[in-house]
């Protein structure tokens, strides 16, 4: 005898599988090169240095999201030598920008930020000291 199961159990079982047909579906959807490209890019056009990256993860869960890992942002051809790196940056972003192809930031998180500032060596006299100049 065929046993019938309750039209909410039904429905729940219904209801998980279209989301987790929907996170697929847009796991697949949203551009992941592309978005990791169009970062790295703006990145380096805001900072105006060069921007060296170990890896970067495109995620959609808990919320969608780039975790750039292992950066590096080298020095500015003019200005002050300083360089800093980072463990990672994630950058958290909204959904429906990202499936018209656009990314909106929402949330910046740093991890381990390090900072490194270069001092200029003080000018050398012309002349050579000796022990009578003290």
């Amino acid at each position: 005898m065929a046993r019938k199961t309750h039209p909410v159990v039904r429905g729940i079982v219904i209801a998980l599988g279209v989301l987790v047909l929907a996170f697929i579906l847009l796991t697949l959807l949203v551009p992941k090169d592309a978005i990791r490209e169009h970062i790295l890019a703006k990145l380096e056009e805001e900072a105006g240095r060069p921007i060296a990256v170990a890896a970067v993860h495109v995620g959609l869960f808990p919320s969608p999201h780039v975790e750039l890992s292992g950066v590096e942002i080298g020095e500015a051809p003019a200005g002050p030598r300083l360089r800093f790196s980072l463990r990672s940056l994630t950058l958290q972003t909204r959904l429906i920008p990202l499936l018209q192809r656009r990314v909106e930031i929402v949330r910046v998180e740093v991890d381990q930020p390090v900072l490194e500032v270069f001092l200029a060596e003080p000018p050398v006299s012309g002349g050579a000291r000796s022990d009578g100049d003290l």
